[in-house]
C-alpha cells in the first residue's frame, strides 16, 4: 500500500510584522513569525485492492462509512483458492506419509501382504498351467471325435455307393428281362389279332353258306345234291370257325402270360427303380454329412488353436506376473536409498511451500483496512472481475483521524524553517477556530513556482475539521 499528501494548495508565504534584524549581533536570539495559508490533509490515505485477480463476492462497505484497522471491506469468490488449499493439504499430507514410509520401511502387516500376493501370483500361473493342459487334452479329445465322424461318414458313403451301383445294376438287368418279356407279349397279341380277324372270317363264310342252304332250300325243286353239299360246306365252316376258335383261345392264353411276365418285370424295374433312388437319396445324405464332418474338423481345429493361443497367452501372462510380484516385493522389502530419501524430503518441502502459498493465495481474497479510517470511495461492485492486474484501485480509505496542514514556503524563507517549529493554526471555515501543531517536514525539493512544501502536525483536531479544508498558519521563524 503507498500513502499519499493528497491534494495541496499553494500559499503564498508573508513576512510578519515583526521583521528580523538580519547581519546584527545579538545577546539573545531573536525569533520571528512567518505566515501561510495552506490546506488541510490527512496524515495519510491509501488506495486497496486485491493482490490476486478473481471476481468480487461482498463488498462489505460503502463512501463514508468509518472502519477500523484489520477489517474485512471486500472478498473475492474464494472456491478456487479454498479448493486449491485442500489440495496442497492432501498434497502435504501424502509427501509426508510417503517420507514416513521411507523412514520406517515395511511393517509386519505389508510384508505379509506382499507375501499373500506373491501366493496369489502363484496360485494364478498353476491355474494357468492346469488350464493349458486341460484346453490341450479338450481339443485333442474334439479333433479325434470330429475325425471320426469324419472316418465314419465317409465309410457310409463307399457303403451307400455300392448299394447304388448293385441297386442301378439290377434294374439294368430287370429293364432287360422287360423288354424280353415284351417281345413275346407283341408276338402273342399279334397272334391274337390274326386268329380274331380268320374267326370272323370264317363267321362271315358260314353265314355266307347257311343264306345259300336257306336259298337252294327255297329253290323248287330242291336238289338234293346241292342241299347235301351246302350242308357239308356248313358243317366244314363250322368246324373251322370251332379250330379257329380253339386257336385264338389259346393265343389268347399266351398272352395273358406274356402280360403277367412282363406284368412281373415291371414290377421288378420299379422296386429297382425305387432302390436307386433311395440309394441316390442316401448318398446324397451321406456326402452332406461328410462336408458337416469336414467343417466339424476345421471348426473343432480353428477353436482348439484359439483355446490354446488364450490359454497359452494366460499361462504366460500369469508367469510374467509372479516374476513382477517378486521384483516388486523386492523393491518394496529394500532399503531406501538416500536420493529416494532425498527427494521424499524435498518433496515434503515442496508441499509445504505450495500449501503456503495456497493459504496466502486464500488470504489474498480477502481485503482488510491496513489502518482505521473512513472510506473515501467504492469503485466495483459484487460480480465484477478485480484484482491488482486491473490496474486500478477498487476502495480508496483516508487516515482522517491524524490529519496535517500542508504549506507552501518561498525559498527566501525556507531556510528559517526546520522541523520542530512550532506553528499556530487557523481554520476560517471553523469561525476562526486554532490549534497548534509543530513542523514535522520539510520537502527538500522545491515545486514547480520555487516553494517548498512544509508539513505541520496538530496537536489537537478540533471539531469539524476536514481533508482539504483552507487554513492560515504562522510559522515560528529562527534566523
Amino acid at each position: 500500500m503507498s500513502t499519499s499528501a493528497g491534494s495541496r494548495l499553494g500559499a503564498v508565504v508573508a513576512v510578519g510584522a515583526a521583521a528580523l534584524a538580519l547581519g546584527v549581533a545579538r545577546a539573545t536570539p531573536v525569533t520571528a513569525s512567518l505566515t501561510a495559508d495552506g490546506t488541510v490533509a490527512a496524515a495519510r490515505h491509501v488506495t486497496l485492492d486485491f493482490a490476486a485477480q478473481g471476481r468480487v463476492a461482498v463488498i462489505d462497505v460503502s463512501a463514508g462509512e468509518r472502519v477500523t484497522a484489520g477489517q474485512l471491506v471486500a472478498r473475492l469468490d474464494a472456491g478456487a483458492a479454498s479448493a486449491a488449499l485442500r489440495t496442497a493439504q492432501a498434497n502435504l499430507t501424502a509427501a509426508r506419509a510417503q517420507l514416513v514410509q521411507l523412514e520406517q520401511g515395511l511393517s509386519t502387516a505389508e510384508r505379509a501382504q506382499l507375501r499373500v500376493a506373491l501366493r496369489q501370483s502363484r496360485h494364478a500361473a498353476a491355474s494357468a498351467r492346469t488350464s493349458l493342459t486341460d484346453v490341450r487334452a479338450a481339443g485333442a479329445a474334439d479333433s479325434a471325435h470330429a475325425h471320426t465322424a469324419l472316418v465314419q461318414a465317409n465309410a457310409r458313403l463307399a457303403v451307400d455307393q455300392t448299394k447304388l451301383t448293385d441297386a442301378q445294376a439290377r434294374a439294368n438287368a430287370d429293364q432287360s428281362a422287360l423288354t424280353e418279356a415284351q417281345a413275346p407279349l407283341a408276338t402273342a397279341s399279334s397272334r391274337v389279332a390274326s386268329d380274331r380277324a380268320q374267326l370272323a372270317a370264317e363267321q362271315a363264310r358260314l353265314l355266307a353258306a347257311q343264306k345259300q342252304q336257306a336259298d337252294d332250300e327255297a329253290a323248287s325243286p330242291a336238289s338234293p345234291t346241292t342241299l347235301a353239299a351246302d350242308a357239308k360246306t356248313i358243317l366244314d365252316r363250322t368246324a373251322a370257325i370251332a379250330a379257329d376258335e380253339a386257336t385264338l383261345t389259346d393265343d389268347q392264353t399266351a398272352v395273358g402270360d406274356a402280360r403277367t411276365a412282363v406284368a412281373t418285370a415291371q414290377a421288378r424295374l420299379d422296386a429297382d427303380l425305387q432302390a436307386v433312388a433311395a440309394a441316390t437319396d442316401q448318398l446324397a445324405s451321406d456326402r452332406d454329412a461328410i462336408t458337416v464332418a469336414e467343417d466339424a474338423v476345421r471348426t473343432s481345429a480353428a477353436g482348439a488353436r484359439q483355446s490354446l493361443d488364450g490359454a497359452a497367452s494366460a499361462a504366460v501372462a500369469a508367469r510374467l506376473d509372479v516374476a513382477g510380484t517378486l521384483t516388486a516385493n523386492a523393491v518394496h522389502a529394500a532399503s531406501p536409498r538416500m536420493g529416494t530419501l532425498a527427494a521424499a524430503h524435498a518433496a515434503v518441502a515442496v508441499a509445504e511451500a505450495n500449501l503456503e502459498t495456497a493459504r496466502e493465495g486464500l488470504r489474498a481474497t480477502r481485503l482488510v483496512a491496513p489502518f482505521s479510517g473512513t472510506i473515501a470511495s467504492v469503485n466495483g461492485v459484487a460480480g465484477q472481475l478485480a484484482g491488482s492486474s486491473n490496474g486500478s484501485g477498487l476502495i480508496t480509505l483516508v487516515d482522517d483521524a491524524h490529519l496535517t496542514v500542508t504549506a507552501n514556503v518561498s525559498a527566501a524563507e525556507v531556510a528559517y524553517v526546520a522541523a520542530g517549529a512550532r506553528a499556530t493554526v487557523t481554520v476560517g471555515a471553523l469561525g476562526g477556530a486554532t490549534t497548534t501543531g509543530p513542523v514535522v517536514a520539510v520537502n527538500p525539493l522545491a515545486n514547480g513556482d520555487g516553494s517548498y512544501t512544509t508539513t505541520i502536525a496538530l496537536d489537537r483536531t478540533p471539531t469539524g475539521l476536514r481533508s482539504g479544508m483552507p487554513v492560515h498558519a504562522a510559522i515560528t521563524a529562527t534566523p
